[in-house]
């Protein structure tokens, strides 16, 4: 299907199934990546000839996603914030070992497969069929919280503290993830990331070519 294609039919199923509206405006973003699920992904090379300046440039634009409350309210140290105002979440549910939850308090309890059409309440993402709302897991919590720069690079870029993830890993999970990318899709009531999309995966692609750099003295 081509990207008008896909574009049509996405306006004409959004007051009719919202569910579905979603599902093909995240498959628009993933194939404007250049990443379509069961298609092939092609990880960035980096220059032989990188410019760590411009890595460095690019890191801060993406640093400005990261940040954001689509996802930083998820990248914290215990319980998920809520809201474009990063609030403690309410009720107050805990991550759980698997980042889903903790019985009565699963995630699945408020979260489902769609985004509610109705202003900040409980958005929704499906995952093969159920819903796909989650947090890292206990073991890998990848807080972002109270970071910034340099440190925020790092931790994001480690594999130690990146869900074990190497660079080509991390660019994949960033382009084609559908959690990822429903970031810019969130529900009414709710503020988009600062960079659109495909503005934020070349970003990454620009950091990478470069050497992934997150100082001015060391890769």
């Amino acid at each position: 299907m081509t990207f008008h294609a896909m574009k049509e039919k996405s306006n004409g199923l959004s007051r009719r199934n919202p569910g579905r509206h979603l599902a093909l405006v995240l498959m628009f973003h993933l194939a404007a990546s250049g990443a379509v699920p069961g298609g092939s992904f092609t990880p960035t090379e980096v220059s032989s000839t990188p410019d760590r300046n411009a890595g460095l440039d690019a890191f801060a634009q993406i640093e400005r996603v990261l940040l954001h409350p689509r996802c930083v309210n998820c990248h914290v140290p215990d319980g998920p914030l809520q809201g474009d105002a990063k609030r403690v979440h309410y009720p107050a549910v805990q991550r759980g070992a698997d980042g889903r939850g903790v019985a009565p308090l699963k995630c699945a309890t408020c979260h489902s497969t769609q985004n509610s059409p109705l202003a900040h309440a409980p958005p929704g993402l499906e995952s093969h069929g159920e819903p796909g709302w989650r947090m890292p897991p206990e073991k890998m919590k990848m807080s972002w919280i109270g970071l910034s720069g340099s440190a925020l690079c790092k931790v994001f870029r480690d594999p130690r503290t990146n869900g074990g993830r190497s660079i080509a890993m991390l660019q994949e999970h960033m382009a084609t993830d559908h959690l990822v990318a429903w970031g810019w899709e969130p529900g009414p009531g709710r503020q988009l990331p600062p960079l659109d999309k495909a503005t934020f995966d070349e970003q990454v692609r620009v950091w990478i070519r470069n050497g992934a750099p997150c100082g001015r003295s060391e890769p």
